[in-house]
């Protein structure tokens, strides 16, 4: 998403959400839990590149684009995480504590254009708290905010395991409660774990996990203890029928048929990363190569590691992945002698290794130009939800350094050869 921000292209952001709403349809998906727009304030957040910007006008121009796109192709788009959310380590526990002037004019106008310019039918409480309480069942937050100051008639979801209380999800806000399962089952909303459990899961108790959530047989139990709960599930249950009403999910009602991985998707993501790639300098006009240019040393293991998968809820299973190494072969054909080393090694702790730099040190003073491609990434095993580090969900980076010493790696290759492109990939 911070790719698409990038653009300064609302236009995009509407052509965007139409290939998100499209793909969804094909797939048979009811509602995309996005688009995520916390502000990128804490710059080591391990989720910022799956957020827009950093700039509170910025997100509003883009996010209304993108959520009409979604939602003209039937489809539900879900504007997250609400709100101030601005890292993921102690993500469940962290309380915030802001002025009003902050909330009002840094934090909450790409909520408030997601609601009233945007018309989003879904949003989605956040993990941590706010000035004490939760999040998703944050009465200030969900209730005088988002459903009476803005006039929200679309159904707050919960994220994953972030309900915490009966009474106050009942009272606060919190309209569908989601991820319950997981944390009953795991201790976590591992979704690896859960996905490699499925074949051997023991056969559930006799009360179910979705009885035990915090708005099934406590909320039942409640409201017949004190039935003036039971507007305030009525209320719920209106706003879930609103949204299924709009997503045509009830009935005979129809959706688009959708499209899946089509050539005008395909082009649309290009046009996206294309105009969302950020030039920061071009000294001495290295940029765009010369085309006596016939020898590249491509450096860096990220230009030859697929990066689609991992970060947990960003991950995208992709039909094909493109990397930045093959994408240079494929560009500059067999008239361009390319030579590739790795630079450096993507594993836990893995710091400078002095023989792979002099490797690569060695290839930059024999080619007529370099193209690093480093910058950080989504994890280790990207089969595994858990696994995740840099740029990924439950981790924040541990500091602004590039990871297993790529730092050294890049001085060492400028100093053999000073004809050097610089490419990071990273959020």
């Amino acid at each position: 998403n911070n790719t698409l921000a990038s653009t300064w292209n609302p236009t995009l952001g509407y052509a965007y959400g139409t290939v998100l709403g499209s793909e969804a349809n094909a797939r048979g998906k009811d509602i995309i839990l996005g688009p995520g727009i916390n502000i990128v304030r804490a710059p080591l957040n391990g989720r910022n590149f799956e957020y827009l910007s950093e700039d509170p006008y910025l997100i509003t121009r883009l996010v209304v684009g993108y959520i009409k796109g979604v939602q003209d192709q039937g489809v539900s788009a879900c504007v997250k995480h609400y709100a101030a959310n601005n890292q993921e380590t102690h993500r469940d526990d962290i309380d915030v504590y802001m002025s009003e002037r902050a909330l009002r004019e840094i934090y909450l106008p790409g909520f408030k254009a997601a609601v009233q310019v945007g018309g989003v039918n879904t949003l989605m409480g956040s993990y941590n708290k706010f000035r004490g309480t939760h999040a998703t069942e944050n009465a200030y937050l969900m209730n005088t905010i988002l459903k009476q100051e803005w006039g929200f008639n679309g159904l707050v979801i919960s994220d994953w395991g972030s309900v915490h209380n009966t009474d106050e999800a009942l009272r606060n806000g919190t309209d569908l409660e989601m991820g319950t399962d997981l944390a009953l089952m795991y201790s976590s909303v591992d979704q690896s774990a859960a996905t490699a459990a499925a074949s051997s899961t023991p056969a559930p108790a006799a009360r179910s996990y979705y009885d035990r959530f915090y708005l099934a047989d406590p909320a039942l139990a409640a409201a017949k203890k004190d039935p003036t709960l039971v507007p305030l599930i009525d209320d719920k249950v209106r706003r879930i029928l609103r949204v299924m009403y709009a997503t045509k999910m009830l009935g005979d009602a129809k959706r688009q048929p959708g499209a899946f991985n089509t050539k005008e998707h395909q082009a649309t993501a290009l046009k996206v990363a294309e105009e969302g790639i950020v030039l920061l300098k071009n000294e001495g006009n290295i940029l765009p190569l010369k085309k006596s240019v016939k020898t590249i040393a491509v450096i860096g293991a990220n230009a030859d590691r697929a990066n689609s998968m991992g970060g947990g809820s960003g991950q995208l299973k992709a039909k094909y992945e493109i990397t930045p190494l093959q994408g240079l072969k494929n560009e500059l054909g067999s008239g361009v002698t390319i030579n590739y080393v790795p630079g450096y090694t993507i594993a836990r702790d893995q710091q400078a290794d002095q023989q792979q730099i002099a490797q690569a040190v060695a290839a930059a003073k024999a080619a007529d130009a370099v193209i690093y491609v480093g910058g950080s990434f989504h994890g280790y095993d990207y089969a595994k939800w858990s696994d995740n580090a840099y740029d990924a969900e439950g981790v924040d980076k541990p500091d602004m350094k590039m990871p297993f010493g790529q730092d050294a790696l890049v001085q060492a290759v400028l100093a053999a050869n000073p004809r050097t492109v610089v490419v990071l990939l990273g959020g």
